[in-house]
């Protein structure tokens, strides 16, 4: 500290690679994630240094969308305001932009402008280190090898995080701003009741995911509007260092009016110019947004992946390991795959019954002979009915 230097190996991230499969409805190949660890030390060091600094508040038109701390959240406003655009019959593009490797990529005197604007004067140098030196360790045939990164903050570093979110604000908060001004009614800003304050409900971000909902009262307009903003967030992250994803940018289309047929006969065949997909249905940050507000998709999907974590364990659930354990394990694997973050749909009577059946269904099986009542020979008397096997586990009936 005397110094005001720090010891490299505080700049260095390892990499560790994780099997990543993509799903279905986006790429048609497995790719690799890495996972960077950094020095814990220089971690809790560099923690206290930022906990100092002065982090500007998030201006009127930014509350929308920048304080989603889970990933449920963006999904609960696109249903509300999907649902609302649908009831009055408005024709609107629901789209899902995506970052190429956003986190690495933004220049690093963008990030050093964000440090000394909000670092205390004595911390300044030190902070700046962090960026300046990143280095990533990579295993190598004569050992671990050190690459200055040259662009973007250390990955795996907490602090990285906070610059990446003040960096990438700034660029997202001057499309919104542009793409009010190209729509002259500002259909979706509305007043918060609470505060006063006016927010913009087409917006949402999560990390690095943008989706923004496009509203037009002819649908014929859409595709202009689309690539309009597309050239204009394109610009703006240009700026930063990074380039948006053009295999992830999906669009989810609901036109209405007179000619709503004709129009999306000339969306199909290609002849309305749209820069990404074009998709029924499209999966942003894990759920499935459907055209219609159709939670079937997701439904599907969350039956699948708990499916793939039963049928993972096999005959554990039969075997002779207690209830209480079985149950917990059911719990984390299966139970929550299926449940977890379903509060954002609305959901139709015939979808909860589904979803009670697949649980109760499963619950049976690992009650195994205790959820009936047998004669001597073995004969099936009567059954638990299954609210009776719901409770038995101690979980809680899809509501």
């Amino acid at each position: 500290r005397s110094r005001d230097v720090a010891p490299p190996i505080w700049h260095r991230a390892q990499g560790n690679s994780l099997h990543k499969k993509t799903d279905g409805n986006a790429l048609p190949y497995d790719t690799q994630r890495t996972v960077f660890t950094t020095d814990p030390i220089a971690a809790a060091f560099y923690g206290s240094l930022w906990s100092r600094c002065k982090v500007p508040q998030p201006k009127p038109y930014e509350m929308a969308y920048i304080r989603n701390r889970r990933r449920e959240y963006p999904n609960l406003s696109h249903q509300i305001t999907g649902w609302l655009l649908r009831l009055f019959r408005v024709s609107a593009a629901d789209t899902s932009y995506d970052a190429k490797n956003a986190f690495h990529s933004i220049f690093i005197h963008e990030l050093e402008e964000q440090i000394r604007q909000i670092a205390r004067r004595e911390d300044v140098q030190l902070l700046l280190q962090r960026v300046r030196y990143a280095a990533i360790s990579v295993r190598t045939r004569q050992g671990m090898t050190d690459f200055l990164i040259g662009q973007g903050a250390l990955p795996g570093d907490a602090l990285a995080a906070h610059l990446f979110r003040l960096t990438y604000d700034k660029a997202i908060s001057r499309w919104v701003i542009h793409n009010n001004g190209l729509e002259r009614g500002k259909e979706l800003i509305a007043t918060d009741p609470i505060s006063g304050i006016d927010v913009d409900l087409s917006m949402s971000i999560y990390a690095d995911d943008v989706r923004r909902v496009t509203v037009a009262s002819d649908p014929w307009t859409l595709p202009g509007k689309l690539k309009a903003q597309d050239l204009a967030l394109t610009t703006e992250l240009n700026a930063l260092g990074i380039a948006q994803s053009s295999t992830k940018k999906e669009h989810v289309i609901t036109p209405f009016g007179p000619a709503t047929s004709r129009f999306r006969g000339e969306l199909k065949r290609g002849k309305l110019e749209v820069h990404g997909r074009m998709l029924r249905y499209m999966t942003v940050l894990g759920s499935k947004s459907h055209a219609l507000g159709s939670a079937e998709p997701e439904i599907n999907a969350r039956i699948t992946a708990a499916n793939v974590g039963w049928h993972t364990m096999g005959p554990f659930w039969t075997s002779g390991v207690s209830i209480k354990v079985r149950k917990l394990i059911f719990f984390a694997i299966v139970y929550n795959a299926l449940i977890s973050g379903l509060e954002v749909y609305v959901l139709t009577k015939a979808q909860l019954e589904r979803l009670d059946s697949y649980i109760v269904g499963k619950c049976r099986i690992i009650l195994k002979g205790a959820a009936s009542t047998k004669d001597t020979n073995g004969k099936v008397i009567s059954s638990l009915s299954n609210a009776a096997v719901i409770r038995r586990l101690g979980f809680v009936p899809v509501p």
